[in-house]
C-alpha cells in the first residue's frame, strides 16, 4: 500500500532505557471509501483496531501464529479462507490432519471438475464431511 501511494511510511526514533528504537509509523494519504463496507463490517474493523493498536509487529505475529488458519496452512501457502471456521477450536494433531485432509480432498475435487478431467469419476466418498459433534468422518446423503 505504500508503493501505490495509499499510505506514507515514516520512521520515528524513540529513546528506550538502554538504546534507541526505530518505529515505523504508517499514515494514510488517501481517505478510505467507507461506503464499501456494511455497518457490521466497520464495527468489526473498529474492534480489531482498538484491540491491537498498542501491539507491535512481533506481538501481532506471535498472536497470529497461534491462530488456527495459520496453524493449518502449509509453509508459504496463502491461507485459505476455508480455515477461518476452525478459529475457535482446540486443535490437536489428529484434528489438524482431519481438517487438512478434508481441505485437500475438496480442493482436488474442485480442480478436477474445473479441468474437466475424464479421469475423475464420482464415487461413494464424494460426500464425506467431518462431523463436528463426533470428531469422525461421516457420509452425508442427498
Amino acid at each position: 500500500m505504500v508503493n501505490n501511494k495509499l499510505l506514507k511510511k515514516e520512521k520515528i526514533q524513540v529513546l528506550g532505557e538502554n538504546k534507541i528504537y526505530t518505529i515505523h509509523k504508517l499514515e494514510k494519504i488517501v481517505e478510505p471509501n467507507l461506503d464499501l463496507f456494511e455497518i457490521n463490517e466497520l464495527k468489526i474493523i473498529r474492534e480489531v483496531w482498538h484491540e491491537n493498536e498498542m501491539k507491535n509487529g512481533k506481538e501481532l505475529e506471535e498472536e497470529s501464529h497461534r491462530d488456527a488458519p495459520w496453524i493449518l496452512s502449509e509453509f508459504n501457502q496463502i491461507i485459505p479462507y476455508f480455515f477461518v471456521k476452525y478459529r475457535n477450536e482446540n486443535l490437536d494433531d489428529y484434528r489438524i490432519s482431519e481438517i487438512k485432509a478434508e481441505y485437500a480432498y475438496n480442493r482436488a475435487k474442485l480442480l478436477a471438475k474445473e479441468a474437466n478431467k475424464e479421469s475423475y469419476k464420482s464415487n461413494d466418498y464424494d460426500d464425506i464431511r467431518i462431523n463436528e459433534d463426533f470428531n469422525s468422518l461421516t457420509e452425508i446423503y442427498f
